[in-house]
């Protein structure tokens, strides 16, 4: 099993979001130095997809008011950081913050547009940008993501 780090930023509502996933393809970043290796135009298109997977499914777990799905996507040290100075928050702090919306049944729904994905030669780093639809309007969201190995998950 492998890890997602996404570190997303929205102009509008919410600006920077940096989110660890636990049950997809990337991890946290480290300072570890890795073998570059080339990867076939079928694992880029493969690891593309995971990518996609992962962060529509994030997306979707919000448009439905699923907190469960939500925030198990996200590791214990996720950062989610909001548009406004004050809004840095640890995975606990917002998910404490988010839950009455959940609970309500009306997170926020954010749609995307079109999203770009580059990766690094070694497979290992990937970079996004999004445009998402948004009850605010468009929006615009942005990611980092490392490859990482689960272990004990």
């Amino acid at each position: 099993m492998l890890k997602v780090s996404l570190k997303k930023s929205l102009l509008k509502k919410i600006t920077n979001e940096k989110s660890i996933f636990n049950d997809s393809f990337f991890g946290l970043i480290s300072a570890c130095k890795k073998e570059q290796t080339t990867i076939s135009p079928e694992e880029t298109k493969l690891t593309k997809q995971q990518i996609n997977n992962t962060v529509n499914n994030w997306h979707k777990a919000a448009s439905e008011a699923n907190f469960e799905n939500y925030f198990n996507i996200m590791d214990s040290i996720s950062v989610f950081i909001g548009t406004d100075a004050s809004e840095n928050w640890s995975k606990s702090e917002f998910s404490k913050f988010s839950k009455p919306y959940f609970d309500k049944g009306k997170a926020w729904s954010f749609q995307p547009l079109e999203r770009n994905i580059y990766i690094n030669e070694s497979n290992d780093f990937a970079w996004f940008d999004e445009l998402l639809n948004t009850w605010m309007g468009i929006s615009r969201g942005s990611g980092v993501l490392e490859k990482k190995e689960i272990t004990g998950n």
